[in-house]
């Protein structure tokens, strides 16, 4: 591989093509976005454990020195409460694992997709089809929540399918970026 020193500073840095750093540099900051998502809708998930809505309004309380503390009113207590509500209501029994099984694996594949990222930023040699294949797995994942969404009642279409939808159609036009990036490879002349 090339090297070059640009500067006085005498580290030698990998002359990479700009279809890399860019790649690299987006793939870094979706990854972490991604990462704080998943992870995000797991804990949604995980925390929203409830066998019925009956059990969970039974448990949701307003406490006056609680709402004063927090400076929220009671009507905006009860408007979050009624969020919950229709979450729960909506959720199909089946949603709850599915989901959960979704959004770990995404929060796995957005630590990988900054992995390979990071090699294409430091010129590896194995970090282009490495970008194609996170990329390409992103995108199957999108379609399966997709398609779960879809087959689910309006509500959850109305929470989850356009989420779905654009990081579908994003992850695919990362993928096909990759691999077009990884056709000419991480040499500076192509």
């Amino acid at each position: 591989m090339e090297r070059t020193n640009p500067d006085e500073s005498g580290i030698d840095a990998p002359a990479i093509p700009a279809w890399a750093s860019w790649l690299g540099a987006i793939a870094v900051v979706l990854g972490l976005y991604l990462a704080a998502d998943f992870g995000v809708e797991a804990s949604r998930q995980y925390v929203l454990d409830f066998p019925s809505q009956e059990a969970w309004a039974d448990s949701w309380e307003c406490p006056p020195d609680e709402l004063e503390e927090e400076g929220v009113s009671p009507v905006v207590c009860d408007e979050m409460a009624s969020q919950v509500s229709s979450f729960l209501v909506a959720r199909p029994d089946w949603f709850r694992g599915f989901q959960m099984g979704v959004a770990l694996a995404g929060t796995g594949l957005a630590l990988l997709s900054m992995v390979s990222a990071l090699g294409l930023l430091n010129g590896r040699a194995w970090a282009p089809m490495a970008t194609v294949a996170v990329f390409t797995a992103f995108a199957v994942l999108d379609a399966v929540g997709l398609i779960a969404v879809a087959n689910g009642n309006p509500m959850l279409r109305d929470m989850y399918l356009w989420q779905w939808t654009l990081w579908l159609m994003l992850h695919i036009a990362l993928a096909v970026a990759a691999y077009a990036g990884s056709q000419k490879g991480l040499s500076r002349e192509t």
